[in-house]
């Protein structure tokens, strides 16, 4: 799995929501199958069209973002993984920059910027 080293980088490797996704679901489940979020079942399917996957025991539909800092967010993965690699590096950028960055309100970037703080503080 390449790893993007700057902002820049990232920005360039994230742009396309196949990687994206493809990336999220690596780090997630590291190599291994995935697991049912709801019922913890092993047989799992793809939803392609939509970027989900769905349990064949319990039926039911999940993505890759549930149970996560991302799980309740409708912004999609390719701005949560900048914003995630400018907080990491340290980049300093105000909520109101970041939100013009990202395409999202002032107001999305400055929870986003917080879930992903709070969450470096805790690992």
């Amino acid at each position: 799995m390449k790893i993007p080293k700057t902002l820049l980088q990232a920005i360039r490797y994230f742009s396309n929501p196949q990687v994206c996704e493809d990336y999220m679901r690596e780090i997630r489940w590291t190599g291994n199958p995935p697991v049912c979020v709801h019922c913890g079942g092993m047989r799992i399917g793809e939803v392609k069209t939509r970027n989900l996957m769905r349990c064949k025991d319990c039926r039911r539909q999940f993505s890759s973002k549930v149970g996560t800092i991302m799980g309740d967010s409708p912004i999609t993965l390719d701005k949560w993984f900048i914003c995630l690699y400018a907080v990491y590096l340290g980049v300093k950028i105000s909520s109101k920059q970041l939100a013009d960055l990202l395409g999202v309100s002032q107001g999305s970037a400055w929870k986003m910027r917080l879930r992903i703080k709070t969450a470096l503080e805790i690992a």
